[in-house]
């Protein structure tokens, strides 16, 4: 037993070590590339943390929220410490550090659970090295994961907080220690703050923990509530949080920028966005098809994985293996979550890269349960089963980039829908304006359409003024504070400026490009 936990904990270094190095080597690289902070996405995460720090108030409320909704706010919190530095912010690493810091500590999360699922279905303790090294592998090394650890998405951070909630609730129920039970707890609020997909795990892990407690229905009930207390906080403060600013407790769900509202205008516009809603089959052969975008073919492993496990249900070990593998199987919630959304309506995939490229990211966060699930065929004595297996997963992720890296389908994504497009030419034109002609201040701009520009174009939120500050807010005038507007034709500035008679009078138009979509720059006269 001390040899193996001598082993064990030899290989958590190392695996702690290499997984360092690969995220540098692949961050130097797609930053080299360029590549790093082309998702619109990211660049919205960097600018709503830069506003925190960046803007001239003394006003704790108005710094808040600026927090806004729907996106959850955790993943800002955590760039706080980076965006302060103005080249980190403006090239993105602010975001690719925490990113990376995520996919380290991932990465160790399923080697241990693969090492508690190892103990479990093979009952040989050098097995389970074997399998938290094979699951950790098929996570460290898919091509998705390591472009989209180095961007400022909240892909990692969610992986990090829900595949830790996941362990410290697997670690819970194989050694009975309520510490373990409260540290999952936290780590779900974590999630629950991060991205919506965690939600789903407060119903199906309360269920989980009330099944396999051990003890009376009293003990069962007592800590079933007590996790799910703790757990369902961060749900409850984002309820605050929109009631607090929009006057709406379901603002991320409802509101004008939430999923469901962009679902609804789009749907609008095309009229077939919804041809997965209501119809289980399309919408499940769609969350497996976003989920072999980002992972290959590896994802067919881990659906003869759960076919395997099912056998394994009814085999001698029964009880025992049910009662092991219900924690872990909570993995599969984003999978699973990805489903019911495309079901309901409240996201869209569009995962056909001849066709259209859309949310086509989301299919990485079942790389946890791919990663673990697929453990299973190692199931023979000789090491040559986990070499084949490697070797053919391996094989998998060089055929993946075998086009290069920039055909996978999360780097296609963001250069063709914010990159490559004329919109995004238009707006570095204007950044380049921008920078060789700096503004008198204040300027006044829209930061949802033009947020890339005020990164690249030299601007800084605290000589800005934009929606979610008072000025902004001003009836029939730009503010006399105001020197300068940004503007894109048809954005919300756009639309302000049409009711205020007196701004032709008082700015003239400087510089402008487009058309489609036009972009002008005014200044002021009077």
């Amino acid at each position: 037993m001390k040899d193996f936990s001598y082993s064990l904990n030899k290989v958590r270094v190392a695996l702690i070590l290499i997984s360092i190095v690969i995220s540098l080597g692949s961050c130097v690289y797609f930053f080299h590339l360029g590549l790093t902070n082309i998702y619109g996405d990211a660049i919205a995460h960097l600018n709503i943390a830069r506003k925190l720090v960046d803007l001239d108030t003394n006003s704790f409320w108005v710094r808040y929220v600026q927090l806004g909704s729907p996106w959850l706010p955790l993943p800002h919190l955590l760039m706080l410490p980076f965006v302060w530095n103005d080249y980190l912010w403006r090239t993105g690493l602010a975001g690719s550090i925490v990113s990376m810091i995520c996919y380290v500590l991932t990465t160790e999360f399923i080697f241990e659970i693969g090492i508690i699922f190892g103990k479990l279905y093979f009952e040989k303790e050098q097995k389970c090295i074997l399998s938290g090294i094979l699951a950790a592998s098929i996570f460290a090394l898919n091509p998705s994961v390591l472009y989209l650890q180095t961007t400022a998405m909240t892909e990692l951070p969610f992986l990090t907080t829900f595949t830790a909630a996941v362990f410290f609730l697997v670690k819970w129920n194989d050694s009975q220690s309520k510490k373990y039970l409260i540290i999952s707890a936290i780590f779900t609020i974590l999630a629950t703050i991060t991205r919506y997909e965690a939600w789903a795990i407060l119903p199906a892990a309360s269920l989980t923990i009330l099944l396999v407690t051990p003890g009376s229905y009293k003990e069962k009930l007592k800590l079933t509530l007590l996790w799910g207390f703790i757990g369902s906080l961060g749900i409850f403060y984002w309820l605050w949080h929109n009631w607090a600013i929009y006057g709406n407790a379901l603002e991320f769900y409802n509101g004008f920028y939430s999923a469901k509202g962009i679902y609804l205008r789009q749907e609008a516009r095309l009229g077939w966005a919804n041809f997965t809603v209501g119809h289980i089959w399309l919408a499940s052969l769609l969350a497996l098809a976003a989920t072999m975008a980002c992972s290959g073919l590896v994802c067919l492993l881990w659906l003869a994985s759960l076919v395997k496990i099912t056998f394994s249900v009814f085999s001698k070990k029964r009880k025992a293996f049910i009662i092991g593998f219900l924690p872990i199987a909570l993995l599969a919630i984003p999978f699973l979550f990805m489903i019911y959304s495309l079901y309901t309506g409240n996201i869209q995939i569009y995962p056909l890269s001849a066709i259209s490229l859309l949310n086509v990211r989301y299919g990485i966060n079942s790389i946890i349960a791919i990663a673990v699930f697929s453990i299973v065929w190692i199931n023979e004595s000789k090491k040559a089963k986990l070499l084949v297996v490697f070797l053919l997963i391996f094989s998998n992720y060089i055929w993946l980039i075998s086009a290069g890296v920039n055909q996978l389908a999360v780097v296609q994504e963001p250069y063709r829908n914010n990159f490559n497009i004329r919109e995004a030419q238009a707006r570095k034109k204007l950044a380049k304006y921008l920078l060789t002609h700096p503004p008198a201040s204040k300027i006044m701009i829209y930061s949802g359409d033009l947020g890339p520009v005020i990164t690249s174009g030299g601007l800084k939120f605290k000589n800005t003024v934009f929606e979610g500050i008072s000025p902004w807010n001003t009836d029939n005038k730009v503010p006399d504070v105001v020197k300068t507007v940004v503007v894109k034709e048809g954005d919300q500035l756009w639309e302000k400026l049409q009711t205020i008679p007196s701004f032709s009078q008082d700015f003239k138009l400087v510089y402008e490009v487009g058309p489609n979509p036009r972009m002008m720059v005014w200044q002021r006269v009077h």
